[in-house]
């Protein structure tokens, strides 16, 4: 009963030792939140910042695809327009090639005139082809 009677005597002294430590508790437990709150806002500064720093990123990114994209269907239109310049230039190439083509067929039709020689009809189809050409 030794510590119990002393307990009763001093329950002043007990109670006052009790809430004195809860009290310096609790205030250790506040300053401990506070450096928490601190370095959390001090975290949340530098997200923010590496936030903005990413979402600039990301428009700079973004213009620069967009000017790729234009560019890509700029060379795409060129490139039809080329394309479609390309056939029609073939295709009169062919035609012209056509031409040609039957005219060399009629000029191998032209049988050389018997009474020259073999040299005089020869120059005598080559200066007919160069009057017509005229």
């Amino acid at each position: 009963m030794g510590i119990l009677s002393i307990i009763l005597r001093n329950k002043n002294f007990i109670i006052g030792l009790i809430i004195a430590s809860v009290i310096g508790i609790g205030a250790a437990y506040i300053s401990s939140l506070k450096k928490s709150l601190t370095v959390a806002q001090a975290e949340k500064i530098t997200l923010e910042t590496q936030l903005q720093v990413s979402q600039s990123s990301v428009k700079q990114l973004q213009l620069s695809l967009d000017e790729q994209n234009a560019a890509i269907d700029k060379l795409k239109l060129d490139s039809d327009a080329r394309i479609k310049f390309g056939q029609k230039e073939l295709n009169k190439a062919k035609v012209e090639s056509e031409l040609y083509r039957r005219r060399a067929e009629d000029i191998m039709k032209v049988k050389p005139d018997p009474t020259l020689s073999i040299c005089d009809a020869a120059n005598a189809l080559i200066n007919s082809e160069i009057s017509n050409a005229k």
